[in-house]
């Protein structure tokens, strides 16, 4: 892993750089490369290469202007490296404390965790899932990226030529169109066949779109949880109105919500078999959902649905007593959709008696 040091002091630099030697020396360990800037300037300079982490020290002279600020804020609007500020002066930056996240993180000079071999850990177990080889300056995407404008937009982008749309429109629905072909991409495998997803997959956490939204995953004040099914026709919002005065929502229910017997280890073959086809979704009327990190697995029940006014839900929601905790991904979503579709347009018909039928043919 390819990291830049930015650290004016040079008994600092020689420590890490100590670190690191030990650090490499572990041969269950990603090696470190690095890289060091020891004054704002360097460091401005070196920003947009490709590394997989930034180590920042706010301070980069002997002035009390805090260079390493200016530093943090343009890898934070700009780029996409792992951060870590280790500063003596985390007050100077006390408005960034609540927006550390798994990609930026403050240390502390002189305590526990600002210890620079334990950084490198943390650091080294974020790289190893593969993120700033996907969404680093020189990652998967920009590949996906590199092929689709070569190969695919470079026969098409006529079609956008002429069109009468606005400028702002087209580029959206350009957007889209190479978005497509990247999703494409990405369910190959390296054989040729389809990937298999990773449960965490099935979410967008948190939901993007400002407003509530078919696929949207509710859950109240009584830790009920929900999904909604409204139709995107009548439940997008336009000019502050929406087709769909009530809002239809499905519950998900826990495995013991639909047999008490689910979810127990000791649960007979007959139950264990039933239960097996309702995660593979072969029992019509349930959808199974995975669990992922925080959000609970649950089963979509079909027929225990309900409306709310679409008012009501979002003064709920403005108020906290329902949250919205994700939204199902656009290609679970349509299975979904087309599954509680399908289970409310079968068509029954009378049955025969087999045995007379049997009888008439032979």
């Amino acid at each position: 892993m390819h990291i830049l040091i930015i650290e004016d002091d040079k008994d600092i630099r020689d420590s890490y750089e100590k670190q690191i030697v030990l650090y490499n020396m572990e041969a269950s360990n990603l090696e470190v490369t690095y890289e060091l800037a020891i004054n704002f300037e360097e460091a401005k300079s070196r920003l947009g290469e490709n590394f997989d982490a930034v180590i920042i020290d706010l301070k980069l002279d002997e002035t009390l202007e805090y260079k390493g600020r200016l530093i943090l804020e343009s890898i934070k609007t700009n780029l996409r490296y792992i951060s870590y500020v280790i500063t003596g002066n985390p007050e100077i930056i006390e408005e960034e404390a609540d927006t550390q996240n798994a990609f930026f993180k403050i240390r502390v000079k002189g305590e526990d965790d600002s210890n620079f071999y334990l950084v490198l850990e943390e650091i080294e177990k974020t790289v190893r899932t593969g993120i700033t080889k996907i969404i680093g300056k020189r990652g998967q995407i920009e590949k996906y990226l590199h092929d689709i404008f070569w190969l695919h937009l470079s026969n098409s982008v006529d079609l956008w030529e002429d069109d009468k749309r606005s400028d702002e429109e087209k580029e959206k629905s350009l957007l889209r169109y190479t978005l497509s072909h990247m999703q494409e991409y990405l369910d190959l495998s390296s054989t040729g066949g389809l990937e298999k997803y990773h449960p965490a997959e099935f979410y967008i956490t948190e939901p993007v779109k400002k407003n509530i939204f078919t696929g949207d995953i509710l859950i109240t004040d009584r830790s009920e949880r929900c999904v909604i099914l409204t139709p995107a026709c009548d439940i997008d919002k336009k000019n502050g109105t929406r087709k769909a005065d009530k809002i239809l929502t499905l519950r998900i229910l826990s495995p013991t919500e639909v047999d008490s017997e689910y979810g127990n280890s000791g649960m007979s073959k007959t139950k264990m078999g039933k239960f097996k086809q309702i995660i593979d979704n072969k029992i019509p009327r349930y959808h199974f959902i995975p669990k992922a990190g925080s959000i609970e697995g649950g089963i979509i029940d079909f027929q225990d649905k309900y409306t709310i006014s679409d008012t009501d839900l979002e003064e709920r929601i403005e108020q906290k007593h329902i949250l919205r905790i994700a939204t199902i991904s656009n290609p679970f979503l349509k299975d979904v959709i087309s599954r509680y579709s399908s289970y409310y347009s079968r068509q029954g018909s009378p049955d025969f008696d087999s045995d007379e039928l049997i009888k008439d043919l032979f």
